[in-house]
């Protein structure tokens, strides 16, 4: 289960290292900004269950997490403005990017289309699997009460940021040990789903990388605990986060052939969704979310962990994102991956907030 928090509670590491806190960190600048913020833990990850007892940063389906997103954002998004005035940013980081951009995906109006078709084989292969949450089979994607979650999110969606996404693992893959076990990953996957057997890559800050690990060794029950995993990937995690990156791909690629036939309704500021009512700027609803609603991309040219290729390929697929790089905004040549955390964060935070604050004002 994930957990949901107020905006305080959502706090994040800051570059002077002292372990996890609310100044200084991306909440606090958007709370500054006006902005209201709910954070959430994803399964096994910082103060949420997992679906194996005592086995932190691992889950049996990448679609449970997508579940688990729409469940935060539309109870957000409802609790915050029940009449629908306040527009909904999403916004991820890292692996946390994929998630958001995987939840967006599934907001298509098409339902017979979007990440629920790209993902139909996949969830009919792993129809026996639970979902991490008392043991029952996931079926949220066919559900009535998802279908109206996703249709609240996707009429308050006013659009989404991306940090730093795992939009490619390419970099990753071309690691030594990871390039021996990616042919049998599949393999090992359905037999020792829980096998830790693939390499990360280091981190660029050390003091930072250590702050981080502090934090997610603290106790369970200590509200500061963070998600951080410092060993190897497990079998599962990395052959869902895979399919999950290809996934993405092929609806990007799908999405680029479609812009490209269209003949009108071309340009990103016609595509601009009124944001305080959560539609078209003609009044019709948005269809296909991921490639009509405004998002951000911003990623360091250097990243070793998420190859930047993969937040530039989403922007020239999709004409209404925007795809950065954290070397082209003052203050923060210096950025590797966790650009929350790293020299340079608060330079990036006002960016972002600059980039929401265009969104509403064009949508007016």
């Amino acid at each position: 289960s994930s957990s949901s928090s107020s905006s305080k509670m959502a706090a994040t590491t800051t570059p002077d290292v002292d372990g996890l806190k609310y100044e200084r960190s991306m909440v606090a600048a958007l709370n500054e900004a006006g902005f209201d913020v709910v954070g959430a833990d994803m399964q096994s990850y910082g103060l949420s269950d997992g679906v194996v007892a005592g086995l932190p940063s691992y889950f049996e389906r990448f679609d449970d997490l997508i579940d688990d997103a729409l469940l935060v954002a539309s109870d957000a998004a409802e609790r915050a403005s029940p009449d629908g005035a306040l527009p909904l940013f999403v916004i991820g980081a890292s692996f946390g990017g994929l998630v958001a951009a995987s939840l967006v995906a599934s907001l298509s109006g098409d339902k017979s289309g979007g990440m629920t078709r790209a993902a139909a084989a996949h969830s009919k292969a792993d129809a026996s699997k639970t979902n991490g949450k008392g043991g029952v089979p996931s079926s949220a994607n066919g559900s009535a009460d998802a279908d109206a979650r996703r249709a609240l999110v996707a009429s308050r969606l006013a659009g989404f940021v991306l940090l730093a996404p795992a939009l490619s693992l390419e970099k990753l893959k071309r690691k030594p040990t990871n390039a021996l076990i990616l042919p049998v990953v599949a393999l090992v996957s359905a037999y020792a789903p829980t096998l830790a057997i693939g390499d990360k890559a280091p981190g660029k800050y050390e003091q930072i990388d250590a702050a981080m690990l502090r934090d997610a060794q603290l106790p369970k029950t200590d509200a500061h605990r963070t998600g951080c995993h410092d060993g190897k990937l497990r079998a599962r995690v990395g052959k869902e986060t895979l399919d999950a990156t290809d996934r993405l791909r092929a609806l990007l690629e799908s999405s680029r052939h479609q812009q490209s036939d269209k003949q009108a309704d071309t340009t990103a500021q016609s595509r601009l969704r009124d944001a305080s009512n959560g539609t078209r700027q003609n009044g019709t609803p948005v269809d296909d979310p991921l490639a009509a609603v405004p998002s951000l991309l911003l990623h360091s040219v250097d990243d070793t962990m998420c190859d930047p290729a993969g937040s530039a390929d989403f922007a020239r697929a999709v004409d209404a994102a925007e795809f950065v790089a954290t070397q082209d905004i003052p203050g923060c040549d210096e950025m590797w991956h966790n650009l929350t955390q790293e020299p340079g964060c608060e330079a990036l935070f006002q960016h972002v907030v600059h980039w929401l604050a265009g969104v509403l004002e064009r949508g007016k």
